[in-house]
């Protein structure tokens, strides 16, 4: 009956037909963080951890003070 429509149709109208089949599908263009969560919360909770993680992180070309001390006074710069 569907013979003529390309095969990745032919499949998304086998798996709608079962009762789970379109929420299988869509479940495999989610990451692995998101097919653990079951609720619109949880979701919010994996950005905000996500977000906070992000946050954390030194923003590029931060020198740690102590670094930047031991810098200083290994290779004092004169100036004129």
């Amino acid at each position: 009956m569907f013979a003529h429509l390309p095969f990745v149709t032919q499949r998304l109208l086998a798996d709608t037909r079962s009762r789970d089949g379109l929420r299988d599908a869509v479940a495999d263009h989610r990451t692995p963080q998101d097919r653990g969560a079951s609720q619109p919360l949880d979701l919010i909770a994996q950005a905000r951890a996500r977000t906070a993680a992000l946050l954390a992180r030194p923003a590029p070309g931060h020198v740690p003070p102590e670094f930047d001390a031991s810098i200083r006074r290994d290779y004092p710069i004169r100036l004129a």
